[in-house]
């Protein structure tokens, strides 16, 4: 089973009231974890699981299930209920070219037609555009077993969110960039403007700063002004962040999101550190 890396419980939270609670999960490529809030918007409760490192997609597969079934929070009965995923083929549809009835035809040229039996997509009218993804299909009837009223979403569109609150209508330019399990999720804004979001896997701190750096390169930004925002795993004395700095200057990472508030509990991670999770509040 996944084994639980990070418990915040706030002495607030109520197994009797999660009625009223909203539940956001991330299932990422080597991560479960999950956060509940109250109508206040304050964080209750946030539960790390790390996945096992395995090969096969039927072991993830286990590891995902055993923690639903085993978890004593997540089969309880909540408000609302959102689930995004990370490790989902999708593309990005501007909303004037959308056709609902032609989904599949988004990701054909992605992932070829074998496979495409489960899209899904999210409508995102921050940026007039819908992403189109597709879900694994055991994952996705476990959380329905559970979780039959969920919304689903892919983990992009959390991120895009995320971004915007962070973008500035009177700059050119700005990036964000996540870090969730050696995968690099990249969003260009041109002012509120959504130009590009993309993911990568990295397997180095070097892999990892190549993909920003051939954005830079493509759009021709300047590596001395453009803002960088960083989220995710990522610290600040990391490899990692030493490289983004090495070539990126106007770089930092995000601080306490203002569309959640904090408990009575000091937070053990930074702020930035499940930027994508608490996002997904944002979703619609």
């Amino acid at each position: 089973m996944g084994q639980l890396n990070l418990e915040i419980l706030e002495p607030d939270f109520d197994k009797k009231s999660t009625s009223s609670y909203e539940l956001s999960i991330l299932v990422g490529v080597g991560s479960l974890i999950y956060l509940v809030v109250n109508d206040n918007n304050q964080i209750l409760l946030l539960r790390d699981y790390g996945l096992g490192i395995v090969k096969k997609v039927a072991d993830k597969e286990a590891e995902i299930i055993e923690i639903l079934n085993t978890d004593p929070i997540l089969p309880l009965l909540f408000r609302k209920v959102k689930i995004a995923f990370q490790n989902a083929p999708f593309s990005i549809v501007p909303s004037r070219l959308y056709q609902e009835e032609q989904k599949s035809t988004y990701l054909k040229a992605l992932v070829g037609g074998n496979g495409l039996d489960n899209i899904h997509s999210d409508e995102l009218p921050e940026i007039n555009a819908h992403i189109v993804y597709n879900l694994n299909s055991n994952i996705h009837v476990a959380f329905k077993n559970i979780k039959p009223v969920a919304k689903y979403y892919h983990a992009g569109s959390a991120i895009i969110l995320g971004g915007l609150k962070l973008t500035n209508s009177q700059k050119d330019y700005s990036v964000n960039v996540n870090i969730r399990d050696n995968h690099i999720q990249i969003s260009l804004f041109e002012k509120k403007n959504l130009l590009l979001f993309n993911q990568n896997a990295f397997f180095s701190a070097k892999d990892a700063v190549y993909y920003l750096l051939l954005l830079f390169s493509q759009f021709k930004l300047n590596n001395e002004e453009t803002p960088v925002w960083l989220s995710g795993q990522i610290m600040e004395d990391s490899e990692l962040y030493t490289l983004f700095y090495r070539y990126i200057k106007n770089i930092r990472l995000i601080s306490s999101p203002d569309f959640l508030q904090y408990g009575k509990k000091v937070f053990p991670a930074p702020p930035h550190f499940y930027y994508d999770l608490l996002s997904l509040s944002l979703c619609k």
